[in-house]
């Protein structure tokens, strides 16, 4: 936000441009507006999720500030997030027994997986389409850890359910019917 508060962090982006692109009866400034006020209105501080968020930029955190440290960041400054994790799990969310078999991965993730610790993501808007995510590990400072789920797209609100450890998948309609 360009404030004197702020922590500066480099970031390289490789862009591309297309010449033979065209362009549609809606402009990237429309796109842009359309999906931060999208997701402003529908995700607020860690009360929803929106598809849109999946258009972001990773940010490995863990040797910067917590989630919850980033959390409390952006709810000050009023940029809508959602959060997911939770004990031993990918940062995405995305299973809990990642340790297993996969010692390769862990060691490229660095610090946000250690033994005991909660993980995971703060996604976030951002401006002009692109938004982050921003992974780390929790501190139990802004969210209650015990409270933390696992990202699950097939939610309508995006929290899983407590104890679900794989949500990576949306069942058939006629399944989960079926389940309840």
């Amino acid at each position: 936000d360009d404030s004197s508060s702020s922590v500066a962090v480099k970031l390289n982006l490789r862009l591309t441009k297309n010449k033979k692109a065209k362009q549609g009866h809606m402009s990237a400034s429309f796109y842009g507006h359309y999906t931060t006020t999208t997701i402003q209105e529908t995700v607020g501080n860690n009360e929803g999720y929106s598809r849109y968020l999946d258009n972001h930029i990773g940010i490995d955190i863990s040797n910067v500030r917590s989630l919850d440290e980033n959390a409390q960041i952006l709810q000050s400054n009023n940029y809508a997030f959602h959060s997911g994790g939770g004990l031993e799990t990918a940062s995405d969310g995305s299973g809990n027994n990642d340790d297993i078999g996969n010692v390769g991965r862990r060691k490229a993730m660095g610090g946000m997986e250690s033994h005991d610790k909660y993980a995971g993501s703060n996604w976030a808007r951002g401006k002009s389409g692109v938004n982050f995510e921003f992974r780390g590990s929790y501190n139990g400072s802004f969210f209650n850890t015990s409270d933390i789920v696992q990202l699950d797209y097939c939610s309508p609100s995006g929290f899983s359910k407590k104890g679900v450890s794989d949500v990576t998948y949306c069942p058939e309609p006629a399944a989960a019917e079926s389940k309840l």
